[in-house]
């Protein structure tokens, strides 16, 4: 028995759950398989970090030139935002102060009373052509605020 040589078998499971026995030279025929197969993948994953790096490399004057034009720019801006909040917020504040001249009911019922009086009468009463006047003044600055 020491002369003679005995193959040792290796068993490995299968999907069914049965055993398949392969010989240390089949084994040995795999794993050459493999690690040539993951020499290759490395080898071709080296090659694109290798070309990502030199990518990165080539366009890395031309993303720093655009961040410096971009805070330039950014600071160029600033003025001109600052100004503009400044004006809108002056123009709110004028919209908000702004008091259109308002009548009560109680006094338009009395100027049109007058205005009919006027009319019965066979003319139109001072009254009413003040009526007149500030009811187109009203209507003219509610058309100038909505604008």
């Amino acid at each position: 028995m020491d002369d003679e040589k005995r193959e040792i078998r290796f068993p490995l499971p299968n999907e069914d759950g049965t055993d398949t026995e392969f010989s240390p030279a089949a084994m040995e025929e795999a794993r050459a398989k493999m690690k040539s197969n993951l020499e290759h993948r490395v080898g071709g994953i080296a090659q694109s970090v290798s070309i990502a790096h030199e990518l990165a490399e080539a366009i890395r004057p031309a993303l720093e030139n655009f961040a410096r034009m971009a805070q330039e720019v950014s600071a160029a801006m600033r003025p001109i935002v600052e100004a503009v909040q400044q004006a809108t917020a002056s123009f709110a504040k004028a919209i908000a102060d702004f008091q259109i001249p308002t009548i009560t009911e109680e006094r338009k019922q009395e100027l049109i009373a007058s205005y009919k009086n006027g009319v019965n009468a066979g003319g139109h009463s001072a009254q009413m052509l003040r009526l007149i006047a500030l009811m187109n003044s009203q209507q003219a600055l509610k058309r100038q605020t909505l604008q």
